[in-house]
């Protein structure tokens, strides 16, 4: 089988802010304006070695209150580093009041609450012999059933080395099952990726190249976290599928997104358990190169 060569470390320079206000509180233009102006001061002001350390800055804000002129807010923060596939997410509520800014409270290290485990319901029978036939024979034409038999995804079209490796993969995928699907940039969205893999009854490999941390993998349009999985009606794709993750800390304690995604019962789960830089770690993970000590 053909493996990818190990690349050179690759720094990503580009930084962007972006900011997705969500909001029930009817707002004027010029208040979303100074909610955005605010939140990136607020990010510069607290965050700022986070910020030189990153290729994107990635920013959800969520107005919780509006009375008069005062703006009450959370922000959801998601750091990109420039060198390895590490994700740092962190949290802070602040309070505008006019021109005049105030952070109420910041959380470093943020995840999702988890309110309670879900118990998933078992796997339909049509679904166990879909994956069944093709485990047999990979590359069999079902016309049965739905999905892609494989999926090779990255949401860095502006790092070249996960372009290529995505592509490479995409390749092998296509030369062991006879058919498969990729997704690049714009394409490798959260909703798309988690549509596969709740649905899919024939995937039985996914590739996803990307930052990533111990609960989060971060997509082109938003971040999958360990709590997107956390649901009774289970993940068709992942079920009995092998599962490949180019992303850093997705494999580490205290494992929230490797245990929720084994949850629905991969056949194999790999993925960064250190951070993985950018460039040679798109051959490691397919035994070309030398990995990490």
């Amino acid at each position: 089988m053909k493996t990818i060569e190990a690349r050179r470390i690759l720094q990503v320079p580009v930084k962007r802010k972006d900011v997705t206000l969500i909001t029930r509180v009817p707002l004027q233009t010029t208040e979303k304006a100074q909610i955005n102006k605010a939140t990136r001061q607020l990010i510069s002001q607290n965050f700022n070695n986070k910020v030189t350390q990153s290729s994107k800055v990635r920013t959800n804000v969520e107005v919780l209150q509006k009375v008069g002129n005062r703006v009450l807010a959370d922000a959801v923060v998601v750091f990109l580093d420039k060198n390895t596939y590490t994700a740092t997410a962190l949290k802070m509520q602040y309070e505008m009041v006019g021109e005049q800014v105030t952070l109420k409270r910041k959380i470093e290290r943020y995840a999702p609450p988890m309110t309670a485990m879900t118990r998933v319901s078992k796997i339909d029978p049509a679904t166990l012999q879909i994956k069944a036939s093709l485990l047999k024979d990979l590359k069999i034409a079902l016309p049965q059933g739905v999905g892609p038999k494989a999926l090779a995804n990255t949401p860095c079209d502006d790092i070249s080395t996960a372009v290529a490796g995505t592509n490479d993969v995409y390749n092998i995928f296509r030369s062991a099952f006879a058919s498969a699907s990729k997704k690049i940039g714009a394409a490798s969205t959260k909703s798309a990726l988690l549509d596969v893999l709740k649905t899919s009854t024939r995937l039985v490999a996914w590739n996803n190249i990307g930052h990533g941390n111990t609960n989060l993998l971060v997509q082109w349009d938003g971040t999958i976290w360990n709590t997107d999985f956390n649901s009774a009606v289970p993940f068709k794709g992942i079920y009995n599928s092998v599962i490949l993750l180019n992303s850093c800390l997705v494999c580490a304690s205290p494992y929230q997104i490797k245990n929720a995604i084994e949850a629905h019962h991969p056949r194999t789960y790999i993925g960064g358990a250190v951070s993985l830089p950018i460039g040679p770690s798109e051959g490691w993970m397919w035994g070309s190169g030398t990995g990490p000590s």
